[in-house]
């Protein structure tokens, strides 16, 4: 099984580019005003224009409303929506009305419950961490203990989050096969500047013949 690529906290044009070429699944910009790696929508939509990248281009928003995603959105063009706050299911429902088309991921902690979004039709979930004011991104893992249940329970496809790196990135595959990992710190020189070389090897990693597990 394959398992997705996902690089958060995009802040440049090149970091795009080359990701891109290395094969990146999806591209995440952080539309979060509390976030290190926050970028402003109409950034992105120049970034990507012109720009035939690979992958998915992902929005993150947190507790924005709807009316500052419509915005958002039309401003950046992206593929696809994260909900990395305290969205209900209720208003990820209107989210997937408004914009049938998009992919929707809705992240959350990994302790929640996960019975509210059984009959929900977003795309995927995300498990992350979180500390203070930033819903994710901090570069620390959850307890990956709970991680079989999590594959047993989980109502949808979903991608694991928090404390991704290459170094760290064979014991979670120990654990798990998600859909996908989500990756920011682990990609990084400095928040928003990414290092090829550390995207390369994540890549390989996920390249390696493995047993599957779950």
């Amino acid at each position: 099984m394959k398992i997705r690529l996902k690089i958060c906290g995009f802040t440049r044009k090149e970091d795009v580019e080359i990701s891109s070429r290395l094969g990146v699944d999806y591209f995440g910009f952080n539309f979060i005003p509390t976030s290190p790696r926050y970028i402003s929508p109409c950034t992105v939509g120049e970034i990507m224009q012109g720009l035939n990248i690979s992958g998915i281009s992902v929005a993150l928003f947190a507790n924005s409303s709807m009316e500052d995603i419509r915005e958002a959105l039309f401003l950046s063009k992206v593929q696809a929506i994260q909900l990395h706050g305290s969205e209900s299911p209720e208003f990820c429902e209107r989210v997937r009305r408004e914009f049938p088309n998009l992919i929707l991921i809705r992240a959350l902690h990994p302790e929640s419950d996960l019975s509210l979004w059984k009959d929900s039709s977003i795309n995927f979930l995300l498990f992350d961490s979180a500390s203070g004011s930033l819903p994710g991104g901090t570069g620390r893992p959850f307890n990956w203990n709970i991680l079989p249940f999590l594959s047993s329970s989980s109502p949808l496809p979903f991608f694991i989050a928090g404390g991704i790196s290459s170094e760290t990135l064979p014991l979670l595959l120990s654990h798990i096969q998600p859909y996908g990992i989500d990756v920011a710190t682990g990609s990084e020189r400095t928040p928003g500047i990414k290092d090829p070389a550390k995207i390369a090897e994540i890549l390989k990693i996920l390249g390696e013949p493995r047993n599957e597990t779950s």
